[in-house]
């Protein structure tokens, strides 16, 4: 709850549109929008330009105005739901696996944070990822990544068929948001 709290505060600040986010604000906002067009995007650039902020403000307006079910989980917390979902000894973290997965097949729009950003993964976690993009690809299911990787480091870090698939749900949807790290602006008491 805590967390929830935290990302719907962080979601009152409007997005401010620069030269940087031009473009993704131009596409999450026709996805916003049109969601029955079922778009998706892929956000790509280096840390704090904006990403997520972007991502996320574009799942909460899918929900509030076409009521929309939809899903923001990052990829680590994927992988962990994988995990938790082959465990035997505890029920109730494999039975939160289970749903998490689930929900994440069938949600109208899934949006995954991070992507690439799990370092030590396991084959079948991998497998477990791979086959959930594989599903909402086949079933026209779009999906809003946001990644500090490049195309090719997607490509060696989490597989030629899920990039393939990526590229072809986002179509002309990749972009690379380029900047600075806008939390490097902050001011800390005593600077």
């Amino acid at each position: 709850m805590a967390v929830e709290n935290g990302i719907l505060a962080r979601l009152k600040v409007r997005p401010e549109r620069n030269k940087w986010n031009e473009q993704a604000i131009t596409v999450l906002k026709d996805i916003m929008m049109r969601p029955d067009k079922q778009k998706s995007a892929i956000l790509m650039g280096p840390v704090g330009t904006g990403k997520t902020f972007l991502a996320q403000h574009t799942i909460k307006a899918i929900m509030a105005k076409h009521r929309k079910p939809c899903l923001y989980v990052q990829e680590h917390t994927l992988l962990h739901a994988w995990r938790f979902s082959q465990s035997k000894d505890h029920q109730a973290t494999s039975a939160w696996g289970c749903s998490l997965l689930g929900k994440a097949r069938i949600v109208d729009y899934l949006l995954i944070d991070d992507f690439g950003a799990s370092r030590r993964t396991s084959d079948g976690a991998l497998d477990a990822l791979e086959e959930l993009i594989m599903v909402r690809y086949d079933a026209g299911k779009p999906m809003i990544i946001t990644t500090n990787m490049r195309p090719e480091d997607i490509e060696t870090r989490r597989g030629s068929r899920v990039w393939s698939r990526l590229k072809g749900m986002a179509r002309e949807n990749v972009i690379e948001i380029k900047g600075g790290d806008f939390r490097q602006k902050v001011s800390w008491e005593g600077e």
